[in-house]
């Protein structure tokens, strides 16, 4: 609740868990979009000759590099392909296109020999079928029959693939990436319009904890299993509970003090 962003209900601290990723997930850009870097290069000549892409289930590389592909899932959940050369994309898996064809043609996909082919490898295939356990079933000889009519319409180039991001850009950003992984939630608009308020900040968060039911009144003691002689209110020792509600408006101190400013409460 407190990393959730304020204009959703949250106090905007920075989770920091959360932010170290989303610096992380540079070096993933930076890798394969194949940046003129010598880790890079290196990286890719030792580990993923042959058309071989990594996973993060089997990672290979000293432990500086298998850390960074446990973030691999949450890249490519933001990050689809351009297609040119289609080396860095794994056919079934990744978004190119702007679909995922383990998801378009889900019965062919059961047939696949290797779930983890490129998409390089796909195209260059003499037969389509022979990439596939035969016989198949009626359903995936269909979907076989469109994938080879989309396969048709490809063109492969000689440059490399291009990686870019939901946010509708090519260059990585790293707050952009951090908002995409705390996610998003509808809330009231009165949590936007509190923290713009010209109140002071401890103003703030006072009514914050209010419009959350967090403010330290008995009721919230009493489900903390904290114990007390009673749960009563302090000011008028009624026998209601002193929640939120009762302490700022049903409480004859709090009327009290709302009738001094002009406004009555029933």
């Amino acid at each position: 609740m407190v990393c959730i962003p304020k204009c959703e209900g949250g106090l905007g601290v920075l989770n920091i868990q959360t932010q170290n990723e989303a610096l992380l997930l540079k070096h993933l850009d930076k890798f394969f979009n194949k940046r003129d870097l010598l880790w890079i290069k290196l990286i890719w000549d030792k580990h993923y000759r042959n058309d071989k892409l990594p996973n993060s289930t089997t990672p290979r590389g000293s432990f500086w590099w298998r850390d960074i592909l446990k973030l691999l899932e949450k890249f490519k959940g933001m990050a689809s392909v351009l297609v040119a050369n289609g080396k860095t994309c794994l056919f079934w898996d990744d978004v190119w296109n702007s679909q995922v064809r383990r998801i378009q043609y889900p019965e062919l996909h059961s047939f696949a020999k290797n779930k983890r082919i490129s998409l390089s490898t796909v195209c260059e295939a003499q037969a389509l079928h022979d990439l596939f356990h035969l016989p198949l079933s009626v359903e995936a000889y269909h979907q076989m029959q469109e994938l080879q009519a989309e396969l048709s319409g490809l063109v492969i180039e000689t440059e490399d693939d291009r990686w870019t991001f939901i946010w509708g850009s090519s260059q990585f950003s790293s707050s952009k990436a951090y908002k995409v992984l705390t996610g998003h939630t509808q809330v009231d608009p009165i949590y936007k319009w509190l923290w713009k308020t010209a109140c002071q900040s401890k103003h703030k968060e006072f009514f914050w904890l209010v419009l959350k039911d967090r403010l330290s009144t008995r009721n919230m003691l009493r489900r903390r299993r904290m114990y007390l002689d009673d749960y009563h209110c302090v000011h008028c020792q009624q026998p209601p509970e002193e929640t939120i509600m009762h302490l700022l408006f049903y409480c004859p101190f709090a009327k009290d003090c709302w009738g001094c400013l002009g406004f009555s409460v029933c």
